[in-house]
């Protein structure tokens, strides 16, 4: 093991011992056995070194604990946002479904009207079924009882489907 570092200068990546902050490249490294030149100290050297972004951050003296902590609220904003999302898209499936609802409503209530107007529409009009009332200007129209009953039912339907739902009117 030497502690003098080599004269001869080979291209290779600058590192610094995380001892006495001596810089050396990888070469330097292999030729001191692994340890640095100036100090001595053994140096691990990662599989994987940091990206330089981080390494500046944090040798120009960012703390580590400020970045997780910054990490902390990120991550918590990050389920905030989804937790959102999610309550969004709950939001609009229960809009769906009522606008389906509402839909089907309509449908029934556009029904109920067309039974109604026909119903309405084979009332006796004709001069056979016309019967004076002395004293009314107006001629008064014998209908069957059935069909006056049925008349009454569909409207009581139709009144049934136009009133919101839950509503006891």
């Amino acid at each position: 093991m030497t502690n003098n570092k080599p004269n001869d200068v080979r291209v290779s990546r600058e590192l610094k011992c995380w001892s006495c902050k001596a810089v050396f490249t990888l070469s330097d490294h292999a030729d001191c056995d692994g340890c640095c030149w100036k100090c001595g100290v053994e140096i691990d050297i990662p599989a994987a070194p940091q990206p330089p972004a981080l390494v500046d951050d944090l040798e120009s003296g960012m703390d580590l604990g400020m970045f997780l902590a910054e990490m902390k609220n990120v991550k918590a904003e990050r389920d905030q946002l989804k937790a959102e999302a999610e309550q969004l898209s709950e939001t609009s499936m229960s809009q769906e479904a009522m606008i389906e609802q509402l839909m089907a409503l309509c449908d029934e209530q556009a029904k109920a009207l067309h039974t109604l107007i026909s119903v309405a529409r084979t009332v006796n009009r004709n001069d056979a079924s016309e019967i004076r009332v002395p004293g009314d200007d107006e001629p008064q129209y014998r209908q069957r009882k059935e069909w006056i009953e049925y008349l009454l039912e569909t409207c009581a339907e139709a009144e049934a489907l136009s009133k919101p739902v839950g509503s006891e009117q």
